[in-house]
């Protein structure tokens, strides 16, 4: 096969970089050499699924040799390559396992296929979510909060309250992204050194939990706190003293980009807490 050199484009690298500009597709080039002259392959991709290309406003199509403007039902079949399959919408939603076994004949699928009819309905569903007839529409139950810590905190507020300070007791608040858990009476010792210091305020109490494996042993609560939180990838928890109380917030699960700096340090100092006593 004859191959004609060119010396058109003498710039490649300018034309690609203009057809970017105006129609925002990136076209590639290769130079071969060859014996005969230089050859450019230009690589056009194609357009992307469900977006027509303009071009100075106009959207245009070929008819045979010529550009002519596209047809409205041109236009809106493009548009429309971008939408989900109709048979991967959703006819419903909200639905738990009950309402699914009443608006569909799930006696009728197994009779159809030859197949016995599950025990459990459980097992219905599964089934149905196999074939895609379903999405999830098995309730799974996924803990806001590590066990380990609510139990930690809880025995912590048990053990250290002040039971001289009348007409007040132990606390467990639960709001939608936090729980508070707080205990009346000043700690012994500043909320910093919590993770590596202990002291309590009822050593007898704190002995008779620990030997009922109601809590940890001594001076790791706050260790296995913190160590759970990092594991559910939670905030770190914030330690408060008040005026005649002592409280710890346990917060819900919150992207990095939304943590304040006080949450940021907050974790970074018990994180480095935490090593130093391992």
């Amino acid at each position: 096969m004859r191959v004609a050199g060119t010396k058109a484009f003498e710039v490649p690298e300018r034309t690609v970089a203009g057809i970017y500009e105006r129609l925002h597709l990136k076209v590639t080039f290769d130079e071969v050499a060859h014996p005969s002259g230089r050859v450019l392959v230009f690589l056009v991709p194609s357009r992307p699924a469900g977006q027509p290309v303009h071009y100075k406003g106009r959207y245009l199509m070929r008819a045979g040799e010529e550009l002519v403007p596209m047809t409205p039902d041109q236009l809106k079949k493009i548009m429309a390559e971008g939408e989900p399959d109709w048979a991967l919408k959703t006819a419903m939603t909200e639905c738990d396992g009950e309402k699914v076994v009443q608006v569909l004949d799930t006696q009728c699928y197994f009779d159809l296929l030859h197949l016995p009819y599950p025990a459990t309905r459980e097992a219905v569903l599964e089934r149905f979510a196999s074939e895609r007839l379903i999405e999830q529409a098995l309730r799974r139950e996924v803990k806001m909060f590590p066990e380990i810590a609510v139990r930690e905190l809880v025995a912590n507020a048990l053990i250290h309250q002040d039971f001289t300070e009348s007409g007040t007791s132990v606390m467990v608040e639960i709001y939608d992204e936090r729980m508070e858990i707080s205990n009346p009476g000043k700690p012994f010792i500043s909320p910093d050194r919590f993770i590596d210091e202990y002291q309590s305020r009822n050593e007898r109490l704190a002995d008779l939990m620990r030997r009922l494996g109601i809590c940890e042993e001594k001076g790791s609560g706050v260790d296995k706190v913190i160590q759970a939180a990092e594991a559910f990838q939670l905030p770190a928890p914030d330690f408060r003293v008040g005026e005649k109380r002592t409280s710890v917030l346990l917060y819900g699960h919150k992207d990095f980009e939304d943590m304040d700096r006080n949450d940021r340090i907050r974790a970074t100092y018990q994180h480095s807490c935490l090593r130093y006593v391992m």
